[in-house]
């Protein structure tokens, strides 16, 4: 599915999918409501039902407070009436009738109580009302007629006399019905407020109930809602976010094509596209990664890395098939000559034109790749040794038409090394090994291309057993120095001598320092190596001084990895400071080839030991590519003439002409000028008409050990003003 429809998909999806933070206020915005709602019922509920019970409550008291003090007070009446009727008394009379006004005020307070109208005693007020009304009447003839008749018996009135206890009971028998319906009264009012109390008791214990019923019901229903949320954030949340997960794992463990679970919230749909989002970056970032990992930067061609791959997978099909397989190594030739001379700008657009025609001149099914640097590697499916060879030499044809590049036409040769499956190779490892190889010699036999034989890899494995050697030899002292003098034509005299690294190998004898110092340079040793000379060629120098021989000028040879290097400054300080060697009797030696690698930086480097008070020389003069406008811009002091113009220059007029117009530059800017080679007396007096300074070679003298160069160095005869490293301290 493609992003574009997948992200409709995702749109439709997202419109159907609520969010969760939709749904969760949903739901307590539903459970907020309920609960709010069975608050505000079970507080409407508890309020009604606790007023009403404080208010009957209250109201009962007041009752049940009233009623007492009206029983009191018909009790006082009683109690008053029957002393007043044993015995009355005008004082009597009045605390009666002030007892039944009281006990009326007291009816009074009591037919106001609300309690008594809301239970249906308003009735029954309205007969104690006559009751107690027609009480107060009968008290009063009561009190009366014992009044009238108190004088009538008084004359034989004794305490306990029968006839008085009758006139009393008599007294009370009339009045007595009165009291007991007042007192049957109040005793069924009491009852009722009794009955009534334990109503309102059972109705409290009822509410009560009712209450925690409702908590458990609301209890319950939380548990519920508990079980129910979780299962449903279990269904709906956990399980597509563990599946989300899962598919997250099983993604990152290289399965793709993972079906997502369905969304089913806003949020769920965001984690979906966003891992949908992921997986499409991702798969993007590996394809890209992919590409870079397989494919060369500059030219678009497969990579070593791809190369490998599809080299392994090849040999396999040949194998199975039993066909053969065409491998070939191709190298530009003036590669660095082209970098250093026009910039790795131009460099670089030779390498994307050359591996376009690479493609340009191969079938569909073969393979283009670029190893690095300015090596290109083809293989030939299913192609034997003639249609390999065929195909080398249509490269070789190919490549021998100029590269136009910015209005320049570069002539770009190549050398190709070739090697076959099962023939000459049996592995994908050998094919390359045996084609690079193969490409090696003919860059060496200068033969365009070559069919790998086991010959060629004697010098390969030569060339890393000397790297082994030669670091050996330079940890345990094996090399020697040898100088060869140099003699100024004005004076006839040895004005200094150069210094030349030899290396007697215990096998191979002695080894050519163009044959090993290429090497000393790919592996990184010529540094150590380059402190070894130093340090042996002071020494000597110092041991020539104690001798009181003049070495004069020492010219000693470094790299451009010496200048490339920035601890190099540091290292030829330290040794002539070890040494106590005056920096301008030192000479540097440095190839045109080594200053156009990296121009700025040799500039630089040049400066610091121009500074130090070392001189410096221009090695092998007219065979870079050398801009005079840079050179005059160098803070050196000599030129030397490459051996090439100068051994042939009595006989060959061209190589007179550049040696001649090499010694007027060098003059018109200032420099020295010394003729290497020299081996006849002719070329030595032709240099002597055109004005050169100084010259060497075999004519003088071969490179001689440190012992026999004694003969060439005259006594010293002043020291002079001569800087020292030590001024520099």
């Amino acid at each position: 599915m493609s992003r574009e429809g997948n992200n409709e998909t995702s749109g439709e999806r997202q419109k159907a999918a609520y969010s969760l933070r939709q749904r969760y206020l949903f739901v307590t915005a539903i459970l907020t409501l309920f609960l709010l709602g069975f608050i505000w019922l079970a507080h409407s509920y508890v309020s009604k039902h606790v007023l009403q019970h404080r208010v009957n409550m209250e109201q009962r008291n007041l009752t049940t407070h009233t009623v007492r003090l009206l029983r009191d007070s018909i009790l006082q009446i009683e109690q008053n009436l029957e002393r007043f009727l044993w015995s009355p008394d005008e004082s009597r009379r009045h605390i009666i009738l002030h007892n039944v006004d009281t006990a009326l005020m007291y009816f009074e307070q009591l037919k106001e109580q609300q309690w008594l109208h809301s239970v249906g005693h308003a009735d029954d007020l309205g007969d104690f009302d006559i009751d107690i009304q027609a009480l107060h009447v009968s008290l009063k003839a009561v009190m009366d007629k014992r009044v009238s008749i108190n004088s009538r018996i008084n004359s034989v009135h004794t305490v306990g006399s029968k006839e008085f206890t009758n006139v009393i009971t008599s007294l009370q028998q009339g009045i007595g019905p009165q009291f007991q319906h007042l007192w049957e009264y109040l005793r069924t009012l009491d009852q009722d407020i009794e009955h009534y109390a334990a109503i309102d008791a059972d109705q409290l214990t009822h509410f009560a109930s009712t209450i925690i019923r409702g908590i458990w019901l609301l209890t319950i229903a939380g548990l519920c809602l508990i079980v129910i949320g979780y299962i449903y954030f279990e269904q709906r949340i956990l399980n597509p976010i563990a599946m989300v997960a899962r598919a997250l794992k099983e993604e990152a463990d290289g399965r793709s094509g993972i079906e997502l679970p369905r969304a089913h919230s806003f949020e769920h749909q965001q984690l979906i596209d966003a891992f949908a989002e992921m997986r499409f970056q991702v798969q993007d970032r590996q394809s890209a990664l992919e590409h870079q990992a397989l494919r060369d930067n500059l030219t678009s061609l497969p990579n070593r890395f791809f190369w490998q791959g599809a080299l392994n997978k090849q040999c396999e099909e040949a194998k199975e098939k039993r066909n053969s397989l065409g491998v070939m190594i191709v190298g530009l030739d003036r590669f660095k000559e082209i970098n250093e001379t026009l910039g790795h700008s131009v460099g670089d657009r030779v390498l994307q034109l050359f591996g376009e025609r690479l493609k340009y001149l191969l079938r569909s099914n073969d393979t283009v790749a670029r190893l690095g640097s300015d090596e290109f590697a083809i293989m030939l499916p299913d192609s034997g040794q003639e249609e390999t060879v065929y195909i080398a030499r249509k490269i070789l044809e190919e490549m021998g038409h100029p590269f136009q590049i910015e209005q320049i036409n570069l002539y770009v040769g190549c050398s190709i090394g070739v090697t076959l499956y099962p023939k000459t190779s049996n592995s994908a490892e050998e094919l390359t090994r045996h084609a690079s190889i193969a490409m090696y010699a003919a860059k060496r036999h200068k033969s365009g291309y070559a069919l790998y034989d086991q010959k060629y890899d004697i010098h390969s494995v030569h060339k890393l057993s000397l790297a082994t050697d030669l670091r050996n030899a330079i940890q345990n002292d094996r090399l020697y120095l040898v100088f060869q003098p140099q003699q100024s034509l004005r004076s006839q005299r040895c004005s200094g001598v150069e210094v030349l690294l030899r290396w007697n190998h215990p096998i191979h004898g002695l080894v050519r320092p163009d044959e090993f110092i290429p090497i000393a340079e790919q592996t990184g040793l010529i540094h150590p190596l380059t402190t070894w000379v130093l340090d042996n060629s002071f020494a000597q120098m110092a041991a020539w001084r104690k001798q009181q021989l003049d070495s004069g000028i020492v010219s000693i040879n470094i790299s451009v990895f010496n200048l490339q290097s920035p601890d190099f400054i540091g290292t030829l300080q330290s040794q002539l400071y070890k040494w106590d060697i005056p920096a301008e009797k030192v000479m540097l030696e440095i190839t045109e080839t080594a200053m156009m690698a990296d121009p700025t930086h040799a500039k630089a480097t040049l400066e610091q030991l121009h500074r130090l008070g070392v001189k410096l020389a221009i090695d092998d003069f007219g065979t870079g590519f050398s801009s005079l406008a840079y050179l005059k811009q160098l803070p050196v002091h000599e030129l030397k003439i490459d051996k090439s113009f100068v051994m042939e220059m009595a006989h060959d007029e061209n190589d007179a002409v550049i040696v001649r117009s090499t010694i007027d530059l060098a003059h018109n800017l200032g420099l020295r000028v010394v003729a290497e080679g020299v081996e006849t007396q002719e070329v030595m007096d032709l240099l002597a008409i055109l004005d050169c300074d100084v010259i060497q070679g075999y004519h003088l003298s071969k490179p001689l050990p440190a012992a026999e160069v004694t003969q060439w160095l005259p006594p010293i005869q002043k020291e002079g003003n001569v800087r020292n490293i030590k001024d520099f301290r």
